[in-house]
């Protein structure tokens, strides 16, 4: 997800009057729960991440 994708997410978009065209996670299920929410994506993209540094050393096939 991009930085302008997850502020989009998190924030809401507006269109160019400042009209809100759709609600983000804080205005919806607060400040506490969107938090929450971030954190959970950060573990997952991280947990991502490392995984793939390891698809070079493990690629599933078993050797016999």
């Amino acid at each position: 997800m991009s930085k302008e994708q997850r502020d989009a997410f998190f924030n809401g978009r507006k269109d160019a009057d400042g009209k809100t065209i759709d609600r983000g996670v804080i205005a919806i299920r607060g400040p506490k729960a969107a938090e929450e929410i971030k954190a959970t994506m950060e573990r997952l993209q991280a947990a991502r991440a490392a995984r793939g540094l390891f698809r070079g050393y493990c690629s599933g096939r078993v050797e016999r």
